[in-house]
């Protein structure tokens, strides 16, 4: 019997050996390859970001049953646990009361569609506002990415500086700016 078959995109797969690219294997980056500052930090990063990739499903039902896991909205764990953009004005919203964060279970005949993403309403403009959604969303990523705590407590000071530079009549624009990474 064959231990590869054709997957729905068209790549053959062979379930015997993991998929190699000419990129597997490298130990080192080509020169102005890449922009990481440090390339350890990243690997661990990679390294956890595909396990939770692979095991979703049941890395957020884990995270339901750990004493020690932070306060966070329960929808933005999936994102925050897979590396992607989490908009702190949801973060916000749930902190402050203007949002509930649960689950809103749709059906249709045979179909189940589970709803429970936040609407954030009321976008961030202020540095105390961002300040508490930012240090929630640290807890987390420190909590998923133990690594990552210098890297996170560097990037705070870095845009207290900022709203410190600014002053009060134009936070937003820092925000702006946190937003573009």
């Amino acid at each position: 019997m064959d231990d590869s078959s054709e997957s729905s995109d068209g790549d053959a797969q062979d379930r015997s050996h993991p998929p190699v690219f000419g990129w597997s294997g490298r130990d080192t980056i080509p020169k102005g390859s890449s922009g990481y500052h440090n390339l350890e930090l990243a690997r661990k990063t990679n390294t956890l970001w595909q396990h939770y990739l692979k095991n979703k499903k049941s890395a957020l039902q884990d995270l339901k049953g750990q004493l020690t896991c932070p306060e966070f909205p329960p929808s933005l764990w999936e994102a925050m646990l897979l590396n992607q953009y989490v908009d702190f004005s949801k973060i916000h919203a749930v902190w402050i009361g203007n949002m509930a964060d649960e689950e809103v279970v749709h059906r249709s005949g045979v179909f189940k569609f589970i709803v429970n993403q936040i609407e954030a309403k009321n976008p961030i403009v202020s540095q105390g506002p961002w300040m508490s959604a930012y240090e929630c969303y640290a807890d987390a990523v420190e909590f998923a990415y133990p690594h990552r705590v210098e890297e996170l407590a560097n990037y705070r000071k870095y845009l207290l500086k900022l709203f410190n530079t600014v002053g009060p009549a134009k936070q937003r624009h820092v925000i702006q700016f946190d937003q573009t990474f």
